[in-house]
C-alpha cells in the first residue's frame, strides 16, 4: 500500500496547505505517496515507510513537487529517503524549508533518484541520519541551489558559496 496519509499517485495534482500528515505507515509514501504535489505551510512528521519516502514519495516518472514553509521531520524509510524520496526524471523545488532528524538506507534526509532535479532555496536540510548520504543523496541526479541553504552533508553534488554544508 503506498501513501499512509495521502495516495494520489494517479490524480492530476494533490495540494496539502496548513496541515500536519504524522504517525502514518505504509510500503512506499509513509506520509504522502503522490504524483504532482504542492505542500504548502504543513508539517509532515513520524510516518513510516517500509520502502521508499518515509515523509513523502514523489512518484511515478516524471513527478512534480513543490514544498514551502513546511517542516519534514521524525520520518523514516527502510531504503530511500527517510524525508523525501523523488523518482527518475522528477522535478521537485523546496524553499523556506526544513528536513530534520528523518532515517533511512540510503539519503536520511533527501533522496533524489536517478536523472530527477532537485531545486532548494532557503532550507535547511541537516541532522537525518543514514549510512550513505545522511541528508542529502542525489547520485546521479541534479540538485541545484538558488542560495541561502544549509546542509549537513551532500552526497553526488556540489554547492555554491551561498550555502553552507557541513553543518550538525
Amino acid at each position: 500500500m503506498a501513501g499512509g496519509g495521502i495516495e494520489s499517485l494517479y490524480a492530476q495534482s494533490l495540494t496539502v496547505i496548513r496541515s500536519t500528515i504524522a504517525s502514518n505507515s505504509a510500503s512506499s509514501g509513509g506520509g504522502i505517496a503522490s504524483k504532482n504535489t504542492i505542500v504548502l505551510d504543513s508539517t509532515i512528521s513520524g510516518n513510516v515507510s517500509s520502502g521508499y519516502g518515509g515523509g513523502i514519495l514523489f512518484n511515478p516518472l516524471g513527478a512534480t513537487g513543490f514544498v514551502a514553509n513546511t517542516t519534514v521531520s521524525g520520518n523514516s524509510a527502510g531504503s530511500y529517503g527517510g524525508g523525501m524520496t523523488t523518482s527518475s526524471f522528477s522535478t521537485v523545488t523546496v524553499i523556506n524549508s526544513t528536513v530534520y532528524g528523518n532515517d533511512a538506507s540510503e539519503g536520511g534526509g533527501i533522496a533524489n533518484a536517478s536523472q530527477a532535479t532537485l531545486v532548494f532555496r532557503n532550507s535547511i536540510v541537516v541532522g537525518n541520519t543514514s549510512p550513505n548520504g545522511a541528508d542529502v543523496n542525489t547520485t546521479n541526479a541534479t540538485l541545484t541551489s538558488n542560495g541561502a541553504n544549509i546542509f549537513g552533508s551532500v552526497v553526488g553534488a556540489s554547492l555554491p558559496a551561498g550555502d553552507q554544508v557541513g553543518i550538525s
